[in-house]
């Protein structure tokens, strides 16, 4: 299939019966789609997918939560008194990563590679026997790769080709994939470690 495309393509551009100036037309159409199909893409995911799914997250989201930041591929949620300022998404913030990447993560994410020691390490192991898988790097827990819609965990083409021709579904799946680590965020006593695990960065910060 691949290589019949390619020689559709081929033929748009190079067909023997256009004039030299219809294929000069022809090969400039087929360079500007080379060169702005990533802000095309971007744009689609951003108006598609990311914004609706925001609006729809604003509807359900407590009280205390909020989205702090997106963009065409990633969107976090978290609390006001974790942001260091207006700009930051959080120290710590529920959120989907996918942008061109073949992989997409739904989970809790640090804004910066540091560590908090023994309240990090509770926090993991609290995050765990809620069901996320842990890393000691950005993400403190993520949902297992199993457990996302394949919308989500789809290759680089097909997901896009979703959000395109059924944006509704990809939506709502993400949706739910939020959904399920922001109701292990609510837990009572994940919430107090999240409270600790962040003042304890922001006394860091303070003393560097």
């Amino acid at each position: 299939m691949n290589f019949q495309r390619k020689e559709i393509i081929k033929k748009y551009i190079l067909d023997e019966r256009l004039t030299p100036e219809e294929r000069g037309e022809r090969f400039e159409v087929a360079w500007d789609i080379w060169n702005y199909f990533d802000d095309i893409r971007g744009e689609l995911a951003l108006n598609n997918f990311i914004q609706p799914l925001k609006r729809k997250l604003e509807e359900v989201l407590p009280s205390s939560f909020e989205v702090s930041k997106f963009d065409f591929g990633s969107i976090y949620i978290t609390k006001p008194e974790w942001r260091l300022d207006s700009e930051d998404r959080g120290i710590v913030a529920v959120a989907f990563e996918r942008w061109n990447r073949n992989w997409s993560t739904v989970g809790l994410v640090k804004n910066d590679r540091f560590s908090v020691g023994q309240v990090e390490e509770k926090l993991r192991k609290k995050l765990s026997s809620k069901g996320l898988r842990t890393t000691h790097s950005w993400w403190l827990g993520y949902l297992p790769d199993p457990d996302l819609p394949k919308t989500l965990t789809a290759p680089l083409f097909e997901y896009y080709k979703s959000i395109l021709v059924n944006p509704e579904r990809v939506v709502e799946d993400c949706f739910n994939s939020l959904k399920r680590v922001l109701n292990v965020v609510q837990d009572e006593e994940v919430l107090e470690l999240l409270d600790e695990f962040v003042e304890e960065r922001k006394r860091q910060l303070s003393k560097s």
